[in-house]
């Protein structure tokens, strides 16, 4: 995509009038795709929304409540360490229990 955007950049600065013409770097994320065993979470009573909860908040983090500082309320967020994700392994490895928090 940065070498598009570069491209667009370099007609749009041949129109006259344009000024100040760029383009700002596209850094992206790393991504990784993830595919549920809907057999396999099944036979847990989980579903494939639960597995996106879990690995959202262990990834992206997740208000679990309210803090109250004097006068002003901040969400207190639970995520996994940075290290506890850093990896397809790790993710792999993120726990996540039944609905009856036995398996």
């Amino acid at each position: 995509m940065q070498q598009y955007a570069n491209q667009i950049v370099d007609v749009i600065r041949t129109v006259p009038g344009a000024a100040d013409v760029a383009t700002n770097l596209l850094l992206g994320q790393p991504q990784i795709q993830i595919s549920v065993d809907r057999a396999a979470i099944a036979r847990y009573g989980l579903a494939v929304a639960d597995i996106q909860t879990v690995i959202a908040t262990a990834i992206g983090g997740q208000a679990a409540t309210q803090v109250l500082e004097g006068e002003r309320t901040f969400d207190l967020v639970v995520k996994l360490k940075p290290e506890a994700v850093s990896d397809v392994d790790s993710i792999r490895n993120i726990p996540s229990t039944d609905p009856t928090g036995s398996a």
